[in-house]
């Protein structure tokens, strides 16, 4: 997948695009060029309108991708990103869905992946996980400053309810902060000293929405 002719992304087995230019734009927003012998499917706009309409759970995982990247764009983290790049971060993601009372990580837990709460909540639980110190809603985030700082995840997190969450690997995050100097200050300064304070005190609620 290439932007001005830097490559931005790449499709595996099982990848797929498009979508987005029969849906709304009506133009490919990327190149895409094969680094390899590659056997694609391919479906005719004629033939994927019809199909959307009566396949209700296409059309499901269709409306999920879309609404993801809204959330992205309302995200003050990614809020500095052009469409091209939200459009690459959202070929990255992975939705885990968590039941109610769940721990999703653990204080101390070696880090992966950035957390985005997609739909439901999730507790911040204080250092013995005996109470919830702060709560994290729809287009809020974890994670972020122990990938920025190479350290394991500083808190515990419960989903308080059926929780949808997206998840976003270590790599892509490194690259995009890598790239985007108000993305890379905008983590450094939720880790300042003072922001880490309230975080302790009040949990990340009060500090990332």
């Amino acid at each position: 997948m290439f932007h001005d002719e830097m490559q931005v992304a790449t499709l595996e087995e099982g990848g797929y695009f498009g979508i987005n230019a029969l849906l709304v734009a009506g133009e490919y927003q990327f190149t895409y060029r094969a680094l390899g012998q590659v056997t694609l499917l391919i479906i005719h706009r004629n033939d994927f309108d019809p199909l959307l309409r009566a396949d209700t759970t296409l059309a499901k995982q269709v409306s999920s991708g879309a609404e993801s990247r809204r959330l992205l764009k309302q995200m003050p983290l990614f809020s500095s990103l052009s469409p091209q790049e939200l459009a690459v971060i959202d070929t990255r993601l992975h939705r885990r869905r968590v039941k109610a009372g769940a721990i999703i990580v653990r204080r101390g837990q070696e880090r992966s992946h950035l957390y985005i709460v997609a739909k439901g909540r999730v507790d911040v639980l204080n250092e013995d996980e005996s109470e919830a110190v702060g709560n994290l809603g729809p287009g809020e985030h974890f994670g972020e400053y122990a990938l920025f700082a190479d350290v394991p995840y500083t808190a515990t997190y419960r989903a308080a309810v059926d929780t949808e969450l997206l998840l976003l690997d270590e790599p892509k995050f490194d690259e995009l902060v890598a790239a985007c100097d108000q993305m890379s200050h905008y983590v450094a300064q939720i880790g300042s000293g003072r922001l880490m304070t309230t975080r302790r005190r009040l949990g990340p609620s009060a500090i990332v929405s």
